[in-house]
């Protein structure tokens, strides 16, 4: 049977492109926002919702294989933490340092979302006030 260690490494390198893949649509979506592009935003709706779905499930199977070994963790599929789940398994080093190596960069990664997802807030903010402004400036005020 795999090793624990080995599987959750797959799982968290598919997490972590899925945080990549949603970096590039956010920046992607960023230009369309930008652009006043609508089109490409509302596809990178659904993307995001798809890639959010996938990290979910990621995520649900991550806490799965805890649950086949028979590892108590009590945790639930939105709110657990990596390193608490780690704590709870005997890893060697080698193995501990390749899981924590990932686990930064997810969280690099996800940092990165966050970073660019107030960005383009931001712009969405402004290019709403531009077009309040217009519409402001066309209609007289009674």
């Amino acid at each position: 049977m795999e090793k624990i260690a080995d599987s959750i490494e797959k799982l968290l390198q598919k997490k972590l492109a899925s945080y990549t893949a949603l970096t590039e649509l956010l920046t992607q979506e960023r230009d369309a926002i930008v652009d006043m592009d609508l089109a490409p935003l509302w596809e990178a709706l659904d993307r995001k919702k798809e890639i959010g779905k996938n990290i979910e499930s990621l995520r649900s199977s991550i806490l799965f294989l805890f649950d086949q070994q028979s590892i108590e963790h009590s945790m639930e599929v939105g709110t657990f933490s990596l390193a608490q789940l780690m704590s709870l398994v005997s890893f060697s080093k080698p193995e501990k340092a390749a899981l924590s190596a990932l686990n930064f960069s997810i969280n690099k990664e996800k940092a990165e979302v966050a970073r660019i997802a107030m960005e383009n807030q931001t712009h969405v903010r402004d290019r709403l006030e531009v077009v309040d402004g217009l519409v402001a400036t066309l209609l007289p005020i009674p």
